[in-house]
């Protein structure tokens, strides 16, 4: 048979079909025989021996093979790197012993690392020495013995970093940590993200233990949950709440709603728009409320200040303690000034100023009265009694002048 360069593929079944000897004569003169495996099949199992030479290399659509001769693909070998260490995927391995890197499955992992380590998971990256992703996508270890255990798009940067899972998350710091959640970033060294989402750990051994758009800035502060809170002084504390604030060293907001503690040791224990500015200082809740200096405390109600230090407004609304050691029981509008130290006041809910007459006196302010229930005077006027002392009998009120000294005034009718 005499067939052209152009005639065998043509002719490809009807030389299959042949049996016995078939010399093919090819257009330039030489000649195969079919049955001698001169011819190579375009279908069918064939058996080709000898070394064979191809010009450009050969490609293959077929899935990868499985068993242990399959020729490898090579979008499976890229897919799965090591430099100089092991790669491990359906029997296919690579070794070296100068890294001790490795790849245990997955696809696209790569352990770059001096002896890290890609469990498996998809598109993983280990390239710190000792590093290991565990499993997830898109994971990268890229420090000396950081670890990234699962989640998808972690960053395990710092040395000895830890991200447990979650998404977006990023361990900057030396042996920081992350445990979970979404884009929350461990920045500072020593620093802890056990979850949430769009947090950060900014201080050295800070702590932000949950919740959304929190962050521990101070060293060794804490944000227990929430949203938007700052604790930036160091060793301080928001418990919970929402745009919560702590500047001052080992201050605290239990919870609420736009509260600051700005003093040292300062503490709001909740509700909206409170400052703790004096050192010590404390609001215990309410609206907008203020105790500005040292050893201060505002109790609650609304519009209060505790202005001068060791003072106290125990509620009510629009109260003024301005002087050291004053104090307002509560009421409307009551006012103490800077120069009234140790007066107290307890007002009335008229909408007016009730005023402190002077510095350690006490002012009771009510439109309709002040009443007293006093003890009954019985026996001689000698008896027990201290100065100011007030008792009443009869048509006579009995005032003490000293001790166990007694005068009386007759209460006369009209």
């Amino acid at each position: 048979m005499n067939l052209g360069p152009n005639r065998v593929q043509n002719s490809y079944q009807y030389v299959l079909n042949q049996s016995g000897a078939n010399p093919i004569t090819l257009g330039d003169g030489s000649s195969v025989d079919w049955n001698n495996g001169g011819v190579v099949a375009l279908a069918g199992a064939q058996t080709i021996s000898g070394v064979k030479t191809f010009d450009s290399s050969p490609i293959s659509t077929a899935a990868q093979g499985t068993e242990v001769n399959s020729l490898t693909r090579r979008d499976f070998v890229t897919g799965n790197i090591i430099i100089s260490g092991y790669t491990f995927k359906d029997n296919v391995n690579t070794f070296n012993l100068n890294t001790f890197s490795y790849v245990a499955g997955g696809t696209g992992n790569k352990a770059l690392g001096i002896r890290s380590n890609v469990a498996g998971g998809q598109s993983n990256t280990a390239s710190g020495s000792y590093s290991n992703v565990a499993g997830g996508t898109g994971n990268t270890t890229s420090t000396n013995y950081s670890n990234v255990a699962g989640g998808a798009e972690n960053t395990a940067q710092g040395i000895g970093s830890n991200v447990a899972g979650g998404q977006g998350n990023t361990g900057f710091g030396v042996y920081s940590n992350v445990a979970g959640g979404f884009n929350n970033s461990a920045s500072a060294n020593y620093s802890n993200v056990a979850g949430g989402s769009n947090n950060t750990a900014s201080g050295i051994y800070s702590n932000v233990a949950g919740g959304l758009n929190n962050t521990a800035s101070g060293e060794y502060s804490n944000v227990a949950g929430g949203t938007g809170n700052r604790a930036i002084g160091d060793y301080s504390s928001v418990a919970g709440g929402g745009n919560n604030t702590t500047i001052g060293a080992l201050s605290n907001v239990a919870g609420g709603w736009f509260n600051t503690a700005s003093g040292e040791y300062s503490n709001v224990a909740g509700g909206y728009f409170n400052n703790a500015s004096g050192s010590v200082s404390n609001v215990a809740g309410g609206f907008n409320n203020s105790a500005s200096a040292d050893y201060s405390n505002v109790a609650g109600g609304e519009s209060n200040s505790g202005n001068g230090e060791y003072s106290n407004v125990a509620g009510g609304s629009d109260n003024t303690a301005g002087s050291d050691y004053s104090s307002i029981a509560g009421g409307r509008r009551a006012k103490i000034p800077a120069t009234h130290t140790g007066a107290g006041v307890w007002a009335d809910g008229q909408n007016r100023d009730h005023n402190s007459r002077g510095a350690h006196t006490c002012s009771l302010d009510f439109i309709s009265g002040v009443y007293l229930r006093l003890p009954s005077f019985t026996g001689s006027s000698s008896q027990t009694g201290n100065l100011g002392e007030l008792k009443i009998s009869g048509q006579f009120l009995y005032v003490a002048t000293g001790v166990n000294l007694w005068g009386r005034a007759t209460i006369s009718t009209f």
